[in-house]
């Protein structure tokens, strides 16, 4: 567990970034990285874009996919899409993105698995996924209550969101399950109360999706800042 300062954890999670997709280029050449929304993972891809990370990083060797996003094709200020290619992708010429695209829900889902498949990503994983925390306990687009977190074996899935009342397109917890590496990044004093859930409360997958970040078996990093983690610093080694 990584706990800063709130104005320096955007650059602790680039850091981390770096050094994994180093590692992982050199390992096996290639790295596929799962991105999420929100405002430290965003922080932390336009600190990529700068010097000196910008020439550390292997820009030549990553894959990005957007691990979930709002289906608000006439409302773009509500995409996650806008936001990363605002921080991330515009700035990079060369950069190799997928994202949710196509006429509808279904064929967008379509379309991205095709991504999936094509980069073997459903057999071997992502690298890199990075997660959020929701203040109602969700991770990319699940959840609580959802079905989709009964469901091991689809790829993606279309999910409700009920605080928009519109769809969402977001990773299952398979890709979750065969992940190789989890980021999960959590700021601000609104989420202190679902991240002491998180790590505290025995409560259910269905009750706080979250708790799925603890069924994996490959290494978990939290980025927190001290005001998400004030009821959980007895956990926390210094």
């Amino acid at each position: 567990m990584e706990v800063s300062d709130p104005r320096m954890l955007g650059g602790v999670v680039a850091d981390e970034l770096v050094a994994t997709a180093q590692f992982v280029k050199e390992d096996k050449g290639e790295v596929n990285i799962c991105l999420s929304g929100g405002q430290t993972p965003l922080e932390a891809y336009r600190l990529l874009t700068l010097e000196p990370r910008k020439s550390e990083f292997p820009w030549d060797a990553v894959n990005f996919f957007i691990g979930d996003e709002r289906w608000a094709p006439t409302n773009p200020e509500l995409l996650n899409f806008s936001a990363i290619n605002e921080n991330l992708f515009s700035k990079i010429p060369t950069i190799n993105y997928f994202a949710w695209q196509g006429k509808d829900e279904n064929e967008a889902r379509e379309n991205f698995e095709k991504s999936l498949f094509q980069k073997n990503i459903h057999l071997n994983g992502f690298d890199i996924l990075m997660l959020g925390l929701g203040e109602d306990g969700h991770i990319a687009s699940l959840f609580p209550g959802s079905a989709i977190l009964n469901d091991f074996e689809s790829l993606t899935a279309i999910s409700w969101d009920n605080k928009l009342k519109i769809n969402r397109l977001t990773i299952a917890p398979k890709l979750i399950f065969n992940a190789k590496r989890i980021f999960v990044c959590i700021k601000g004093s609104s989420k202190a109360e679902i991240a002491k859930r998180l790590f505290l409360d025995d409560c259910s997958v269905t009750e706080l999706p979250a708790k799925l970040i603890f069924k994996v078996s490959c290494p978990i990093t939290f980025f927190m800042d001290h005001s998400a983690a004030k009821f959980i610093q007895h956990l926390i080694q210094v």
